[in-house]
């Protein structure tokens, strides 16, 4: 039961005022900067990218099992709904890294190739 007065901080970002077309919810793939109608809009990365950087990251050597755990921990944090990679994951000690790169492969979606280069050439190995 909800006391008179206080708001839920989702039903407030619900009520706000929006520029006609745009949507703000939380946990959305894409969001609208600032108030303006005319901003432009960042979309998050896909769950399928990252786990395939992370894939090669692991097999390669640039990336440690902690790394993808706490990756995992902020995105089951974000989620609207969780999937079972993401707890699976996220139960995974740093030593367990057959396991992690087993759950990473059962992320569904498609490779982002653009944004899976990017993020290698930023950690050097591209």
């Amino acid at each position: 039961m909800r006391r008179r007065g206080m708001v839920n901080p989702a039903e407030e970002l619900s009520h706000r005022s929006q520029t006609p077309g745009t949507t703000r919810r939380a946990g959305a793939g894409s969001f609208a900067l600032g108030s303006a109608g005319a901003m432009p809009t960042v979309q998050a990365m896909n769950h399928r990218t990252k786990a395939e950087y992370f894939i090669q990251g692991i097999t390669r050597g640039f990336v440690e099992a902690s790394e993808v755990i706490a990756w995992s921990d902020e995105v089951v944090a974000r989620a609207d709904q969780t999937e079972d990679w993401m707890i699976e994951i996220s139960s995974c000690g740093p030593d367990d890294r057959m396991v992690i790169l087993s759950h990473l492969n059962t992320i569904k979606g498609e490779v982002d190739a653009a944004e899976l280069a990017a993020l290698l050439k930023a950690k050097g190995v591209a």
